[in-house]
């Protein structure tokens, strides 16, 4: 009888843990798109994960900021004790050169000969 309680316990945390889960992402996806069409992002970087958060923070900005425009930057505590940076940036604009694999150069046009 105790190991169907527990093992009806176990059950129910999955269950949670999942529709937790399910929910992150579906809130994850939502700020994607909104970010995408207001064109600005904030993220928190922790500090507590990230002992070298300027290290960290200079990497996570460099993925998704516009270098050219304004950003904000304030440090930041969270309700749980959580030390880290909070950040707010415009969005870089996707364009073919970022599309391309860092390690592939770009193919040159060859100039076509008038050899008749």
């Amino acid at each position: 009888m105790v190991v169907k309680k527990n093992i009806l316990f176990l059950g129910a945390i999955l269950m949670l843990a999942g529709c937790a889960s399910s929910q992150m992402k579906q809130r994850k996806l939502e700020r994607e798109k909104i970010s995408q069409t207001a064109k600005i992002y904030c993220d928190f970087v922790n500090g507590e994960i990230f002992p070298d958060i300027e290290v960290a923070l200079n990497l996570e900005m460099a993925k998704r900021c516009d270098s050219d425009k304004s950003l904000s930057i304030t440090n930041y505590k969270t309700p749980s004790e959580n030390v880290g940076v909070m950040y707010c940036c415009s969005i870089k604009a996707k364009d073919e050169s970022s599309m391309l694999n860092p390690l592939e150069t770009p193919k040159k046009e060859e100039p076509k000969s008038d050899k008749k």
